[in-house]
């Protein structure tokens, strides 16, 4: 009986242990989906980025530095968006390409995404981290196309004064200030 029961417990145990295994493949897999469905958003939202600064005529290099900060999601971005070179860097490395091409431009880049609807926060700097620029982008989630559209996008530019008011510049489709 005793033997019986040893039996059964190790069965047990080696059903729970493959019931753990497979779901923990589930849960990769799942990460893997949503690291996948997050960074789609990042590109989207970046694009939609490049694209306001040439609609502002703001200043555009072809390198475009995201400073890495602890919020920032484990996802890959593109090398590449709209002809314009990503690099997601540490502060510290920053720091070196800024010794090495003074003109360098960098962002600090915060999302917030739920079920029905997503924000981007870009912080523009120029050398020396002065902030230039907040672009702010919201998105509307399309459940039939299971996406994110473009909703709106507020300008706000801190070059010429350090006070400055947010604007609508996009919104129902269109640019606003032409």
């Amino acid at each position: 009986m005793y033997q019986s029961r040893q039996a059964s417990k190790g069965i047990f145990i080696l059903i729970f242990q493959f019931i753990l295994i497979a779901s923990s493949k589930d849960i990769k897999g799942q990460n893997n989906a949503i690291r996948y469905h997050t960074s789609t958003l990042y590109t989207q939202a970046i694009s939609d980025f490049v694209q306001t600064l040439k609609h502002q005529n703001a200043f555009l290099p072809d390198t475009i530095y995201f400073l890495k900060n602890i919020q920032f999601p484990d996802i890959v971005l593109p090398t590449k968006v709209q002809h314009h070179c990503i690099k997601l860097v540490e502060n510290k490395e920053y720091d070196v390409i800024l010794k090495k091409s003074p003109n360098s431009f960098s962002v600090n880049l915060m999302g917030f995404v739920n079920q029905n609807d997503a924000e981007f926060i870009f912080v523009g700097f120029r050398p020396g981290y002065q902030h230039q620029f907040d672009v702010f982008l919201e998105y509307k989630r399309n459940n039939s196309q299971n996406s994110y559209s473009l909703d709106q996008i507020f300008w706000q530019n801190f070059a010429k004064q350090k006070q400055s008011q947010k604007v609508l510049i996009f919104g129902s489709g269109k640019w606003l200030h032409e």
